[in-house]
């Protein structure tokens, strides 16, 4: 498993790997996994700010370990397809800010 997070953040996997695999399926799974946290987490009543809190961490913890890895295969492969990523991670970090925006705001 360490193999495989350091493998990522270097950047030493393909483009596509990095960008399909590592970025997209793991998100599309945590996106589903915090959804059902989400629906449950409404019972806790005061608690629920502090687990909150917690989940946006690991969220964005996450999210930099998958930027880091697909901007560094990016880079490394270089390209149309390269620039297309790097700009969808743009847009992602925008995304992630809208919704911690919105979450505490």
């Amino acid at each position: 498993m360490n193999n495989f997070i350091h493998k990522h953040w270097c950047g030493e996997y393909s483009l596509a790997r990095a960008y399909w695999v590592n970025g997209i399926t793991i998100d599309c799974l945590t996106l589903t996994i915090a959804a059902n946290v989400g629906t449950s987490i409404k019972y806790l009543g005061e608690d629920r700010e502090s687990i909150l809190v917690l989940i946006y961490f690991l969220g964005i913890v996450l999210n930099v370990w998958q930027t880091v890895g697909i901007w560094r295969s990016a880079t490394r492969d270089g390209g149309y397809w390269a620039q297309a990523a790097m700009v969808s991670l743009v847009f992602d970090w925008i995304r992630v800010i809208g919704v911690i925006r919105s979450t505490f705001h």
